[in-house]
């Protein structure tokens, strides 16, 4: 069995498994005009696992979509995102939210979430996950 598993659930939004932890990167759950993810979403929001964080590279709303993700079934769920993120999200109904500037560290359950710097058209972090000997980059596409 792999430490590390990662599924892809459409454009940036990834399930990541590491260290026993769950997270999900730039949650991305519906569309809106001239927005289409362009695939199946792999995942819908009712069929998630617990996850240990969710991680907001930055705010476009196809890597910030906190209207359709308001539906997670957690709001205490600890968010991990840019500053710019922080107060969407916390209108959203997240309780738990982190801003995390480049070389920034948190740390979740024995899972070390570092910001790594970027840029997309506006502020935005990337992020690394350690657990133990793995590791795994999410950073975030331009293209839907």
């Amino acid at each position: 069995m792999p430490k590390t598993a990662v599924t892809r659930i459409t454009h940036s939004c990834h399930l990541i498994e590491t260290g026993g932890r769950a997270f999900l990167t730039d949650p991305w759950f519906s569309t809106r005009p001239g927005y289409y993810q362009g695939e199946p979403i792999a995942i819908g929001i009712p069929d998630l696992p617990r996850l240990d964080g969710v991680l907001i590279s930055h705010e476009h709303y196809d890597h910030c979509d906190l209207d359709a993700f308001a539906a997670y079934r957690d709001r205490t769920v600890p968010l991990f995102v840019a500053g710019t993120v922080v107060e969407a999200a916390r209108k959203h109904g997240f309780t738990n939210v982190t801003a995390l500037a480049p070389w920034q560290e948190a740390e979740v359950g024995g899972v070390t979430i570092t910001a790594t710097p970027a840029e997309h058209g506006g502020y935005e972090v990337t992020f690394v996950l350690r657990a133990g000997s793995d590791a795994v980059y999410s950073g975030s596409s331009s293209d839907p």
